[in-house]
């Protein structure tokens, strides 16, 4: 079986949807074992989160809510979805009575988003003549309470996944939500960034697939994104390890926990352009044909906390004070340095938790703050992390070189413990730049290593980012 998942781009209204339906036809009629696993469509969980808030303020939104409706059926007059609307409509007049809305209310409500979505595609292909039957994933895939972001329980959604698809008729085509599970309480949950991919992959898992075949908005994986750096190329083959690390620095469409359930099975993924069917994209796979592929990738809106103070370590453990702590916000910490003198702990957050680690660390330091052992503690925002992946720090001395020419100032270098990524710290306005220079010197003399395809933007989005994989 060859699961098949489509992002929301290539779910939207017009060329998106018509090509989705196309494809999938065609899987069908070359007798192909296909399940399908959706996103929600286009900008469909950006809508109801707009809803949420305007709802919340006791703003009037029904002109939007009007315009939400009629895009949900416009590919298919004859679906029903009224169900959904009412559900949507009555948590929305809730909401505007209190105020208020908690994580779980949110989860419930985005959930609708691919709902929507299994239903209106089912609906479309069972009126073409094929018989298929819209999915609930939250009657299998069962969680955590953690709403937002919930964790997977691995052994009982792998029973109920594997009990639910022996239970249907081998005839009908599966089109399965992404993105939303379950708790044991059965309230809506959701899987956090990356959430539809990661159900594709735990239910490949669960199933046994042959392969994954993603369709996006994008040709496959580039060595940078190629909206900063011209020059980038298609790499059209990656090993699990080597999109494992792109994950870990960047490529949001290759999150790790999207790559874990398929490398323990050895599940290959596919990485396909909805909008371009002459492309090969990019997969993943055990397969080493690369030899050390090598990308740069670019992690932006972050801040640079820094914890000055006298003998940090001297005081309390107050490292793991500090990580504790922000396990606790869940804010997951990017590059961590300290100073040879352990007066200064610094560490790279995502922008939009700033304000709250800063206050949160000082409430956590009070008394640290009385005595003078920890005399600051600030951010230094509108900074970059470029990755440089595949790149010995031996080999590193000319692009330093070429960097400091170039006047781009490093905050902070790192590499792995492998010692083939290095990280650089730099301020955001220089980070374009810096990216291109760091390109342009690794692949002026490493082109025997990767593969190149053409890129082509079509006219139906000559105002789209031409990559997002740096993205649900």
């Amino acid at each position: 079986m060859i699961l098949l998942k489509f992002g929301g781009k290539s779910l939207a209204n017009g060329n998106g949807i018509d090509n989705t339906i196309s494809i999938i036809t065609s899987k069908i009629k070359s007798n192909k074992k296909v399940t399908i696993i959706l996103s929600a469509r286009g900008k469909t969980t950006d809508n109801l989160e707009f809803f949420l808030e305007y709802a919340k303020l006791k703003k009037d939104f029904s002109l939007q809510w009007q315009q939400f409706k009629q895009y949900q059926i416009a590919p298919c007059l004859d679906v029903d979805l009224n169900k959904e609307f009412e559900l949507l409509e009555n948590i929305f007049n809730e909401i505007t009575l209190t105020e208020s809305y908690t994580p779980k209310i949110k989860d419930l409500v985005l959930a609708q988003g691919e709902i929507l979505a299994t239903k209106l595609v089912s609906k479309i292909l069972n009126n073409n003549g094929i018989d298929s039957i819209a999915i609930d994933s939250r009657l299998f895939l069962k969680t955590d309470s953690t709403f937002g972001n919930a964790k997977i329980l691995e052994v009982i959604s792998a029973n109920k996944t594997i009990a639910f698809f022996n239970t249907l008729c081998k005839d009908k085509l599966p089109i399965v939500t992404g993105f939303i599970a379950s708790n044991m309480d059965n309230d809506t949950t959701t899987l956090g960034r990356n959430g539809s991919n990661y159900s594709t992959s735990i239910i490949a898992n669960y199933l046994n697939a042959k392969e994954i075949h993603s369709y996006t908005h994008i040709d496959g994986i580039y060595t940078a994104n190629p909206d900063k750096v011209s020059s980038a190329k298609i790499m059209e083959h990656l090993t699990f390890s080597e999109a494992n690390e792109l994950a870990n620095f960047g490529a949001s469409i290759l999150h790790p926990k999207t790559i874990s359930p398929l490398t323990k099975k050895e599940i290959p993924l596919r990485i396909l352009n909805t909008f371009n069917s002459n492309n090969n994209g990019t997969t993943i796979s055990n397969n080493n044909l690369t030899n050390n592929i090598k990308s740069v990738t670019i992690q932006e809106n972050s801040s640079l906390v820094h914890i000055k103070g006298r003998d940090l370590l001297s005081y309390g453990e107050i490292d793991m004070r500090i990580f504790n702590l922000l396990n606790s916000l869940q804010i997951n910490v990017g590059i961590i340095s300290q100073s040879s003198s352990e007066t200064n702990i610094s560490f790279l957050i995502p922008k939009t938790h700033t304000n709250r680690v800063i206050i949160a660390l000082k409430n956590e330091f009070l008394v640290e703050f009385s005595n003078n052992n920890i005399t600051s503690i600030v951010a230094q925002n509108n900074i970059s992390l470029i990755t440089i992946i595949g790149q010995n720090v031996n080999n590193f001395a000319p692009i330093f070189k070429q960097l400091n020419a170039s006047k781009i100032h490093i905050l902070s270098i790192h590499n792995n413990f492998n010692r083939n990524n290095i990280s650089l710290i730099v301020k955001s306005n220089t980070a374009n730049k810096a990216a291109n220079i760091i390109h342009s010197q690794i692949f002026s003399s490493y082109k025997k290593n990767v593969f190149i395809r053409n890129r082509k933007i079509f006219p139906w989005n000559l105002n789209a980012s031409k990559n997002s994989i740096y993205r649900k």
